[in-house]
């Protein structure tokens, strides 16, 4: 095999692979001999058929087989020997085939640029303080007051805002074509934002044992495609009307909900974890703003597989919280950058920092170790979590020598 490979920009390298006539058709005659073995021509008997008449109907087909796999088996080997490892699969650009000769065949293919990152260290950059104030942890342990509520049946209650009522619901398609239904269980919110406002009007003061019949007109654009422009007719039954129960923040409340021995242990358990996500926050937000001025300072050719591949990737509700996610060519650039930190100060994630990273995920999914990393592998994510620590130390490096002033 003979192999040449020019550089046709920065980013993008040509190669040519000559493979000798030789080896092009010892693979013909095997990929014929397997057709002679599996193919059924009438009038012959089944692997008896002469290669004559296999080449004469496969010909072409065994041809376009053989050099397809020529091509991704030699391209595959070029590439290794060399050391190259490309963006993206080589682009088959031209080939040539004569019997008897050298099969030769041309690729592109872009590779990441050689750049040295420069000015890391010592970005200044601004940091907003995580302060968490008492208002965010009188909010937080109301809330778990709301989780830890409690429903209690009321027979001639009238149902008022707040209250659940439990029944059944029948519905008429009156315009427009749809399925009817008939007595599904419900159990609804009075006042609930969830709730089409007709239902939470013919919600209140409904008691236990009371029906109420109403239509409502769905407008054109409503959300749900199966309603919109439709007129239903429903039929809302209350079997049970139940009153939200909280109860008193006390000693007692904490201790069902995490064992703490307190009320105030259990308040300042929530001050610390606030007062964690805010710091993380923060640090996300410093981070984000180091990679801008990070992008600044090191202007280079991005490869267009490159950008393109993260652009297939973008979500919009990641957008500026970290610069790596936006769809603003970047993107790439600051993947890349960081990569290139990490080899400039040789910064390394270990086994045991991957095996503590998964034994946390497998924790917070309530899964085995070992069916996470089945789920991983099966994604094609496993390979990912590396450099995701690998990125995130490359960050906090970052951040350990910016030089940061306080905002807010």
């Amino acid at each position: 095999m003979k192999v040449t490979i020019n550089e046709l920009t920065g980013t993008k390298r040509g190669m040519e692979v000559e493979i000798p006539a030789e080896v092009v058709a010892s693979e013909m005659e095997k990929a014929l001999e397997a057709y002679r073995r599996r193919a059924r021509i009438p009038g012959f008997r089944s692997g008896k058929i002469p290669l004559s008449v296999v080449k004469q109907r496969f010909g072409k087909q065994v041809e376009g087989d053989v050099l397809q796999q020529l091509i991704e088996e030699y391209a595959h080997r070029a590439l290794e020997e060399n050391r190259i490892l490309p963006i993206q699969h080589p682009v088959l650009d031209e080939y040539d085939y004569r019997q008897g000769q050298p099969f030769v065949f041309r690729t592109t293919f872009e590779v990441r640029p050689a750049v040295q990152v420069h000015d890391y260290r010592g970005l200044r950059v601004v940091r907003r303080e995580a302060a968490v104030g008492e208002e965010k942890v009188r909010e937080s342990l109301e809330s778990l007051q709301e989780r830890a509520a409690r429903f209690t049946i009321q027979a001639d209650r009238r149902a008022v805002e707040g209250d659940v009522v439990v029944g059944t619901l029948a519905g008429r398609f009156l315009e427009g074509k749809g399925k009817n239904f008939h007595d599904e269980s419900i159990t609804m919110t009075v006042g609930s934002e969830r709730n089409h406002p007709e239902f939470n009007l013919h919600l209140k003061d409904i008691t236990a044992g009371e029906s109420r019949i109403f239509q409502v007109r769905y407008p054109q654009d409503y959300p749900s495609g199966v309603l919109a422009g439709r007129v239903v007719e429903y039929t809302l039954a209350a079997r049970e009307v139940k009153v939200k129960e909280l109860p008193a923040l006390n000693d007692e409340l904490a201790k069902e909900l995490g064992e703490f021995p307190t009320l105030q242990a259990l308040q300042e358990h929530v001050h610390q974890e606030l007062e964690r996500r805010e710091k993380a926050a923060a640090d996300a937000e410093a981070k984000d703003r180091i990679l801008t001025e990070l992008v600044e300072k090191n202007e280079f050719e991005v490869p267009e597989s490159m950008v393109e591949a993260q652009m297939d990737r973008q979500t919009e509700d990641t957008v500026r919280m970290m610069i790596v996610q936006s769809i603003d060519p970047h993107h790439a650039e600051v993947n890349w950058r960081e990569e290139r930190e990490t080899q400039q100060e040789g910064i390394l994630v270990s086994g045991e920092e991957i095996n503590v990273r998964l034994q946390q995920e497998a924790r917070r999914q309530k899964i085995s170790v070992s069916e996470l990393k089945e789920q991983l592998a099966r994604k094609g994510h496993l390979d990912g979590l590396e450099r995701q620590l690998l990125r995130e130390k490359a960050l906090d490096f970052l951040l350990d020598q910016a030089t940061i002033s306080r905002e807010g």
